[in-house]
């Protein structure tokens, strides 16, 4: 690779221009470079790494640049890893050993898995930086050691986290000189590879088994801080030799071990406990030992089944900053009080099938409250009078499956920090026509709605119950709604203002969901008009062709899929106003799929 291109893609973005830098500077830089020998991989992330002393003398580059040329090695692997490690040791530059750990975890994990950002997140909660887990992971991904993946629900937050098979050998490496699995102290830590069957009697600080056989390492051995096994084979239960063997430590994931039933009430021993994560188990209830935890933090136990707990006792959790319960409240349909739980919860997620979930006022003093999922049968607001002080709010779902009534428009006012809001179920007791500054607002799934004028325009995605719509029609422009969803849909095509289209010029996917006694001659004029052309459209009900024949515009669609029992033959027609569609299809009265008949010089397929 050419001295010029090679010492340019490291630093591309953010570099400044090649010139700024003085002569001895720039030459430093070349020979540095020069010894990475052309290893694409070792070019990216230790250009990452020297890039935060981009503005420093030579000096610096000419000490880095005598640590690469020492870890020459005859050995091309071992090349590669001492090259690569060089990275590793920067980190420490950066909040001493701290940020090392925590990009170790990756190797906690399966190869070539997709990490979750909240796993890791779990993690690094032993460690104890100052970082917060987003700019943790920024760091990371700004020195070219992970890739991050961002979250569909919040475009500007982690969802996944993946990280190239040598770096994960590399942190492996680098813990087996670190920590010998032989050691029989408490800095052991079992990350990536198998154990050595005849260890007994040793403490590991981290052990992750996550998606591997337990055997009887958990029966021999002891774990101090961090203890994973998701998806694990081979554990049956959870019982008092386990917790005896696991008493000092602070994260203890079971997800997705299917084959575990209960909880013990030893569970009280675990002191020092602040992250249990028992989704995704066959854990059917809570022991009130449990509640005795107050070191806990994290709390996650929704699954498919809900689990019996004593819900008066959560208050005793004063610490939780995270709550996801799925209760279950079959033997007592009663209402369920959530009055009095912690006031540093940043994520609650509460589930219940059965009675009636009340919410108290306090609910609203959650000033901490990042993340609200409530989903009910039936949810009491009766008790809310007030503002609700959610300022830190950023993701809001509410579902109620019989129809409950809350001021929500009141209670949610202060919270302008809302990104995602969906509230369905729940109809606005005081129907007032109050204005949002929900200015950073891109998911909206709302029902009960009337008038549309308030609706935010930096709006991404709309999804609205119609029920109560007589004329649809936005205020101004949405330039970034890309898919809008409309449902139970009581109003003619004709309802539509015509100059719809132009409040919509980057549309992406529409939904049409029509009412049952609904019937539409054809779509509504302003779809043939969009500005610019939609990648898919969709309606389910009863129309019996897709344009007006009078109307000359063409409908221009990528996929356009249709379900519907009142189809014409000349559904399709005129051909010629639809050549722009690649994927027509349509449902029959039977449920099959069809296809129109294939029209000379056309794309109608």
């Amino acid at each position: 690779m050419p001295t010029l291109k090679g010492w340019r893609m490291p630093w591309h973005p953010t570099s400044r221009p090649r010139s700024k830098l003085s002569v001895s500077t720039r030459s430093e830089m070349d020979l540095a470079l020069c010894s990475l020998k052309r290893l694409p991989l070792a070019l990216e992330v230790i250009g990452s790494a020297m890039a935060v002393h981009r503005s420093e003398g030579p000096h610096v580059w000419e000490e880095r640049y005598k640590r690469l040329h020492l870890s020459n090695d005859p050995d091309v692997e071992k090349q590669m890893f001492k090259r690569l490690k060089f990275s590793y040791d920067e980190l420490g530059n950066y909040e001493g050993e701290k940020l090392q750990e925590c990009f170790l975890y990756v190797a906690a994990f399966p190869e070539d898995r997709w990490i979750g950002f909240t796993e890791l997140r779990n993690c690094w909660m032993e460690v104890g930086s100052e970082l917060s887990p987003t700019a943790i992971v920024n760091e990371l991904e700004r020195r070219c050691l992970v890739k991050i993946s961002k979250s569909w629900r919040d475009e500007e937050a982690p969802g996944y986290i993946t990280v190239h098979d040598m770096l994960r050998k590399l942190c492996i490496r680098i813990l087996k000189g670190k920590y010998s699995p032989q050691q029989e102290h408490e800095k052991g830590c079992l990350f990536g590879y198998e154990w050595t069957s005849g260890i007994q009697d040793a403490t590991f600080a981290k052990v992750s088994l996550i998606s591997k056989n337990v055997g009887s390492f958990l029966s021999d051995n002891h774990v101090r801080d961090v203890l994973l096994l998701d998806e694990c084979e081979g554990l049956s239960n959870v019982d008092d030799s386990l917790i005896d063997h696991i008493q000092g430590v602070k994260v203890l994931s079971l997800w997705r071990c299917y084959e575990i039933r209960f909880i013990p009430e030893s569970i009280s021993k675990l002191k020092n406990l602040q992250l249990l994560d028992i989704r995704e188990t066959g854990v059917s209830q809570l022991p009130d030992a449990l509640f005795s935890l107050t070191s806990l933090k994290y709390l996650k136990s929704t699954q498919w089944m809900p689990i019996k707990c004593n819900i008066a006792l959560l208050p005793q959790l004063s610490n939780l900053e995270e709550l996801e319960l799925n209760v279950d409240s079959k033997e007592d349909p009663s209402v369920v009080d959530f009055t009095g739980i912690s006031r540093k919860l940043r994520l609650l997620e509460l589930r219940m099938i059965d009675g009636t979930m009340k919410v108290p006022e306090s609910m609203g003093k959650l000033e901490h409250i990042e993340t609200l999922d409530l989903h009910a049968k039936c949810i009491d607001f009766v008790s809310i009078v007030g503002l609700w002080e959610l300022v830190s709010l950023t993701t809001c779902k509410i579902c109620v499956q019989s129809v409950s009534r809350a001021p929500w428009k009141r209670m949610f006012k202060k919270s302008i920090r809302l990104k995602v809001f969906s509230i369905t179920g729940v109809e606005d007791s005081e129907n007032n026509d109050d204005t949002f500054e929900w200015l950073q607002l891109r998911y909206l799934k709302i029902r009960d709605i009337i008038n549309l004028s308030w609706l935010p325009h930096r709006l991404e995605t709309l999804e609205i119950d119609c029920s109560g719509i007589h004329l649809f029609n936005l205020d101004g422009s949405f330039p970034r709604l890309e898919k809008l969803y409309l449902t139970h849909l009581h109003i003619a095509q004709s309802e539509f203002k015509d100059d719809l289209a132009a409040s919509l010029p980057n549309l992406k996917q529409l939904d049409f969901w029509l009412a049952p006694d609904i019937e539409w001659e054809h779509l509504p004029l302003f779809v043939a008009q969009l500005p610019n052309r939609p990648e898919s459209l969709k309606l389910t009900g009863c129309i019996k062709r897709l344009l007006l024949p009078t109307e000359r515009s063409s409908l221009q669609v990528k996929d356009v899929f249709v379900s519907s029992k009142k189809m014409q033959n000349d559904f399709f027609e005129p051909s010629d106003q639809m050549t722009d569609i690649e994927t027509p299809g349509r449902i029959s009265q039977a449920g099959r799929a069809t296809l129109p008949e294939r029209h000379e010089n056309s794309t109608l397929a």
